[in-house]
């Protein structure tokens, strides 16, 4: 699936200047394709108390992406002390991350997973299926880590993620794959 995606936090109360798009994937205009088929970008809200998380994404959008999109909106409002240990809001840049790695990582059969907050305003994307434990931390737009362990063959890594996808790739193949 070609999917473009450009996920914005839509504030309340603030100027143009104030906000900026945090993901956004094509010099192409929304719909055009390259031959001069068009198809149909659809756009999904999810409101939130600091604004509205809005995803734009080509064609059919996953069946992981309401679920997915609710909870990342959630954890938006969470506000400065949420854990009562001083946690920061999360970020919405972070949010946008987020987005933009699953769009590009999931498969049409792969388990959603559990969205976490942490306590310095990122987020965790969480997997425990199969005989697998997955977790993606996304410690700032450009900074991500991740953990994989299969009980089933013993694989395991921790790996920096921020540049290079691969690892998380194959290990959500592994996790899409009947057990």
């Amino acid at each position: 699936m070609l999917a473009e995606l450009q996920s914005k936090l839509l504030p309340q109360g603030l100027s143009d200047f104030q906000w900026q798009t945090v993901a956004s994937t094509s010099a192409l205009s929304y719909g055009a394709m390259l031959g001069g088929r068009t198809s149909v970008v659809r756009r999904m809200k999810f409101p939130s108390a600091r604004g509205e998380l809005m995803v734009e994404i080509e064609g059919e959008p996953p069946e992981w992406l309401e679920s997915i999109g609710k909870s990342l909106s959630e954890i938006l409002d969470l506000r400065q002390g949420w854990d009562s240990y001083g946690a920061k809001p999360i970020s919405p840049q972070c949010v946008g991350a987020a987005l933009d790695i699953l769009l590009r990582v999931m498969r049409e059969d792969t388990l959603p997973p559990s969205v976490v907050p942490t306590s310095p305003g990122g987020i965790q994307l969480e997997w425990h299926a199969r005989g697998i434990d997955l977790e993606i931390e996304i410690l700032s737009p450009t900074r991500v880590r991740g953990l994989f362990e299969d009980l089933r063959t013993g694989i395991e890594w921790e790996a920096d993620l921020s540049f290079d996808q691969t690892r998380l790739t194959e290990a959500i193949g592994r996790l899409s794959q009947p057990a």
